[in-house]
């Protein structure tokens, strides 16, 4: 992370054979050569990549940046976007401390919204042991994306010297949120059986497909696809003729994606 590099790669370079990739960010590498392409991550002819539940942007080249070569990922955001399941390509949010921590905004952290690498992570990915979070709290929930740093006394009053320090809330609204869209999603009764209802809050008109997805990131409903204008939207999940488990909804808002879970008993 934050490299630099005057010929082939910067972040990560796969010369040969093949390699796995799982809870990386990959971020604010560059490459300096004017004939050589991507930063991020550099998958050479020949040589094979896979992974799940990485960061992968903001990376800088002459062309494809963040990914390039031959590669299988899923649940991973990628700047550029790059096909696989579970894949976005969306501003991760990082809270902007210091160095290069690389942080995600979450709004449990004290931030004003939720990175859309939270809870977006492979469903079925074991937890990693560790944090993504400014309040140094252990990952919970589905695994976010990204690195997770290790929970230890150090790295928390660490953290903590640096949120005292920088005060990092407004750099995240104002660097890294593009617009002033907030948003909420929730659901309820929830547990439920065999309808609930998924509430959607926005502050202004947009765009929004909400979609409903099972553990094994099949979907398994699209909820609604269009123009919706600023308030409270409800939509109602039946799950009548699906097996009692977890449900995961998502909704896809003008490209700032927010995520729930619903549980189904019977």
């Amino acid at each position: 992370m934050a490299n630099t590099a005057a010929y082939r790669g910067a972040g990560v370079y796969i010369y040969s054979g093949s390699a796995t990739l799982t809870n990386n960010t990959i971020t604010r590498n560059r490459n300096l050569y004017s004939g050589s392409t991507t930063a991020g991550l550099l998958i050479w002819p020949g040589a094979t990549a896979s992974g799940k539940n990485n960061i992968i942007c903001d990376n800088s080249a002459t062309a494809n940046p963040n990914i390039s070569g031959t590669g299988s990922m899923s649940y991973c955001n990628i700047g550029g976007g790059f096909p696989g399941t579970g894949n976005i390509d969306a501003n991760p949010l990082f809270v902007n401390l210091p160095g290069t921590y690389c942080l995600l905004s979450q709004v449990a952290a004290g931030q004003s919204q939720n990175s859309p690498s939270v809870n977006t992570g492979d469903p079925g990915s074991a937890m990693v042991t560790g944090t993504t979070r400014t309040d140094h709290v252990q990952d919970a929930g589905i695994v976010d994306m990204g690195f997770h740093w290790p929970l230890n006394p150090s790295t928390a009053a660490h953290f903590a010297r640096l949120m005292d320090e920088s005060d990092p809330t407004p750099q995240v609204q104002q660097a890294l949120v593009p617009t002033t869209m907030t948003l909420s999603i929730g659901n309820y009764p929830n547990p439920f059986n065999p309808t609930t209802t998924i509430s959607l809050v926005l502050n202004q008109a947009a765009v929004v497909d909400l979609k409903v997805f099972d553990l094994a990131g099949r979907m398994v409903t699209g909820l609604f696809q269009g123009h919706l204008e600023a308030g409270q939207h409800e939509f109602q999940f039946s799950g009548a003729s699906l097996p009692a488990g977890v449900y995961l909804y998502r909704a896809d808002v003008s490209g700032n994606i927010v995520t729930g879970k619903a549980l189904l008993v019977k």
